[in-house]
């Protein structure tokens, strides 16, 4: 996510939310580390533009153990970010939105939210929930100019590559009809389409490259 932060940096104020290590500094980017006060923070900064206000939702706890495998703190630190954290932020952020009758929710969601894996049942759980969540704020604001949009995403490079094997990479480009990894410039075109066509409201946007589920 890194570049993508980047390249939305260059021409607006960014607000990273962190839970326990503090990303890199990048310019024009104010990092929290929870999203308690976050609604303060936006009526106070001036330099932030509420009329242009966009969250991209990127916070993920992955599984990859089966679903008895996994110990009572797991399960609560999968359910804490990837469901409680993203209903919290709307909390805060839907008052200033409905306010500037104006609000882009980006949801980065994945495949695995209808094609499920044995060892990562709750995530896929957790995504198909995000997807719904996000659908019915877009259903109920979208008369204000809130909209929210889900990009559903395959595999792409970067961090999540990083932790692969050049035999689990290939094994991968099998399975995916463009025989690659998705970029991060792809990645960032299909938000910038979301941010801008108003009309991209409740729905998701398939972006895995035509990946062929087991």
């Amino acid at each position: 996510m890194k570049p993508i932060v980047a390249s939305i940096a260059k021409s607006s104020q960014v607000i990273r939310i962190f839970r326990n290590q503090r990303p890199a500094q990048l310019p024009n980017c104010l990092d929290l580390q929870s999203v308690s006060g976050l609604r303060q923070i936006l009526e106070r900064e001036t330099s932030i533009n509420p009329a242009r206000l966009v969250i991209i939702g990127a916070a993920a706890q992955s599984q990859s153990k089966l679903y008895s495998q996994l110990k009572s703190q797991e399960i609560a630190e999968i359910i804490e970010t990837n469901i409680v954290s993203y209903a919290n932020l709307i909390a805060e952020v839907l008052p200033t939105m409905i306010q500037m009758k104006f609000g882009r929710f980006i949801y980065l969601s994945s495949f695995r939210s209808v094609h499920h894996v044995n060892g990562a049942t709750l995530y896929s759980a957790s995504k198909a929930f995000g997807e719904r969540l996000f659908a019915g704020i877009g259903s109920e604001y979208g008369r204000l100019n809130i909209c929210a949009t889900s990009i559903r995403m395959g595999y792409f490079e970067g961090r999540m590559a990083l932790e692969l094997s050049k035999d689990q990479i290939q094994k991968l480009n099998k399975k995916i009809s463009l025989k690659r990894l998705g970029t991060g410039t792809e990645l960032l075109q299909a938000i910038e389409f979301a941010i801008e066509n108003p009309y991209s409201n409740g729905g998701v946007i398939d972006l895995h490259g035509g990946i062929i589920c087991d």
